[in-house]
């Protein structure tokens, strides 16, 4: 603790008290000490697939996906004292299981699939993140945390190439983001959503016009 040499205010404040005078406190130099371990284990999942097709193009398939099976914090003791008082609405989350509390939900992933043929193509994309606990707020009487919903969105698009003419090697293409115009889940934020985990940008259509050289 830094302090400012006491002044005449000071002095007279701590008379009688059998205390030495001390004067504002200016500053604090507490460092951080990580005291405590955490073991953290996942499983990583991605596939790919290709289809060959003479009649009807080809396909491509692909998902990735990540399981979270292991968040384990062991406890730092004011926190366990604070909890053993058995209030549930003061909860203080600095150890144990923390898998599903704040922004480590156990499941994450994508998916996507890729038709093309000669002059058309189209495809969809998929985007799961899943459920979790938002530690900073009490949702209830009990004492359970707010819980941060699963988010799914879908993106679909389609095109065309051109093959003759001026647009020789041109193409088109439509899409729909977020089709189903999903909302970012609630969250304790200063935007009401976490942007980290989520995103606030609802449906939308777009076109890409892509002009080749042709002849």
């Amino acid at each position: 603790v830094v302090r400012l040499n006491p002044t005449a205010d000071n002095i007279a404040f701590f008379q009688g008290s059998g205390l030495d005078p001390v004067g504002q406190v200016i500053q604090t130099n507490v460092p951080y000490f990580n005291l405590d371990s955490r073991e953290s284990a996942g499983i990583d999942i991605s596939i790919a697939y290709d289809l060959e097709t003479n009649r009807y193009g080809s396909f491509t398939f692909g998902l990735d996906a990540a399981k979270l099976t292991k968040t384990f914090q062991t406890s730092a003791g004011p926190a366990d004292f604070i909890n053993a008082q058995n209030n549930p609405l003061v909860q203080v989350v600095a150890g144990g299981d923390l898998i599903e509390q704040d922004q480590r939900p156990e499941w994450k992933g994508s998916g996507y699939v890729r038709w093309n043929s000669e002059k058309f193509g189209a495809g969809m994309f998929v985007n799961y993140v899943g459920e979790f606990n938002d530690t900073g707020v009490i949702s209830d009487t009990t004492g359970a945390f707010w819980r941060v919903d699963s988010w799914t969105t879908v993106n679909l698009n389609g095109e065309y190439h051109f093959s003759m003419g001026n647009f020789e090697d041109s193409s088109v293409r439509i899409g729909i983001n977020n089709l189903f115009d999903e909302d970012p889940p609630l969250a304790d934020e200063n935007l009401n959503y976490l942007a980290s985990m989520h995103n606030p940008i609802g449906q939308y259509a777009y076109i890409n016009l892509t002009l080749g050289l042709g002849n």
